[in-house]
């Protein structure tokens, strides 16, 4: 067999959008062969990065091949790592790909270039209408084309246009009305041709299926799949599956489903779901959000509770931007926190919650300062000596020490009658007092 003659090679480079502005991305060399490089090479190529050569590489023709010979730079063939060493010639196949700095360049060798329509370009650049309509298609020119041993290229004479028209004018009862017979006759036809192919019974409907012949070797296995031979073992009815024994699978937190942005955000698994599961949890979270919410904004409401004790922060600050503290109904409040158009300077439902969850904490902690400074406060009051001295200046006579016992116990029941009495607040104002100096004293002191 004569070898393959290659007139020219094509070089074409597959990331033209390495390449700066002026350098072409193809480019034909032939037997003459030329040089890759910068300004001045017969192929100038530029990709910015200042790793091509004046000279990088060189085409040359050498021994009936075309060959690759590095000069300057550093040049890399088929994905190899290590260049291939200055004034190292390897020869060009079909295919392979050169590597110039950031350049991947295809090898494309071509035979004699006048059968294309445009020399200039590319088998790969043509379309498809340009390679039909080409003069190399002509019929006269495949006639002349000689024939392979054993095959007979003459031309049957027509036939008889006596037998053609009989064959038209037989009677319309010899030939077959029935699609089905018709199939059935040209399957029996196609049956030596085409061996039946069994189902598979482990991927039945998911094996690539064989690319069907015609309409009447597929009719069959467009219903139930192809058809076996009497020789063949046909799929048990164990391995048949069977459409009883099929029953969805539990939803679990890793599939697809409602919930699952919500088990997200939860950071834990709360077992297997299904779909009516997942619409519970949903609902019961909802639930849940709305009773916090509400319950937040009782908290910090100061209608039914004391004013001393309202959830009010110690720090000032020029906006609230807590949605919680806004004082809102709790359908305001919802829509603050989570509508699409809630304001950009307010807090994240998340960190809306941590704060005001924070804040309680504060709360807590302070008002067990307060109550334990004010009840001290009290104690302190009552104490036998606070009250004698008291005493004395009330009744400043007292001088008899055997009646001071009983001169005591009498002031005292004087005095608490007093304190209960409805013109007295002596003693609600002074455990609030001291209440509030020591819870805003401690508030201010973790704020």
């Amino acid at each position: 067999m004569k070898p393959i003659v290659y007139t020219r090679v094509a070089l074409i480079v597959t990331n033209p959008q390495a390449l700066r502005l002026g350098s072409l991305p193809r480019h034909h060399f032939s037997q003459a062969g030329g040089i890759i490089g910068t300004q001045g090479a017969d192929w100038p190529l530029d990709d910015g990065h200042q790793g091509i050569k004046p000279s990088h590489c060189q085409i040359v023709w050498d021994d009936g091949a075309f060959c690759l010979v590095e000069r300057n730079g550093d040049t890399r063939i088929n994905g190899n790592q290590a260049p291939l060493g200055r004034d190292v010639s390897v020869r060009l196949n079909q295919g392979d790909r050169i590597r110039i700095s950031s350049l991947c360049i295809d090898v494309h060798l071509e035979q004699e270039h006048h059968n294309l329509p445009d020399p200039e370009r590319h088998l790969a650049e043509h379309t498809i209408e340009e390679l039909l309509n080409a003069e190399h298609t002509d019929a006269g020119d495949l006639q002349n084309l000689p024939a392979p041993p054993g095959f007979d290229v003459s031309i049957p004479e027509p036939a008889e246009p006596s037998a053609a028209l009989q064959t038209l004018m037989q009677p319309l009862e010899q030939i077959s009305l029935d699609p089905l017979q018709a199939l059935d006759a040209a399957q029996a036809q196609r049956a030596p041709q085409t061996p039946p192919i069994s189902l598979d019974p482990k991927h039945y409907g998911l094996s690539e299926a064989p690319t069907p012949m015609d309409l009447a070797s597929t009719r069959f296995e467009a219903i139930s799949g192809s058809r076996s031979s009497s020789g063949e073992d046909r799929m048990s009815q164990h391995d048949t599956p069977s459409y009883e024994s099929v029953s969805p699978a539990p939803l679990h937190s890793t599939s697809t489903l409602p919930a699952e942005p919500l088990l997200e955000g939860l950071g834990a698994s709360v077992g297997n779901l299904d779909a009516a599961a997942s619409y519970r949890l949903m609902l019961e979270s909802g639930q849940t959000i709305r009773a916090f919410i509400q319950g937040l904004l009782a908290l910090r409401n100061t209608t039914h509770g004391h004013q001393r004790l309202s959830l009010q922060s110690r720090t000032l600050q020029p906006i609230e931007d807590n949605p919680l503290h806004l004082g809102q109904s709790y359908e305001d409040t919802l829509r603050a926190l989570f509508s699409t158009e809630r304001s950009r300077v307010h807090l994240s439902p998340k960190a809306a919650v941590e704060e005001s969850l924070a804040e309680l904490s504060r709360h807590q902690h302070a008002l067990l300062q307060g109550i334990e400074a004010g009840l001290s406060a009290l104690l302190q009051a009552f104490s036998p000596a606070q009250l004698t001295q008291r005493f004395q200046r009330y009744d400043p006579d007292q001088t008899k020490a055997e009646q001071a016992g009983d001169w005591a116990w009498q002031m005292y029941n004087h005095y608490y009658n007093e304190l209960k009495s409805d013109r007295q607040r002596g003693f609600e104002k002074l455990f609030w007092e001291v209440f509030e100096q020591h819870y805003d004293r401690a508030l201010r002191a973790e704020a």
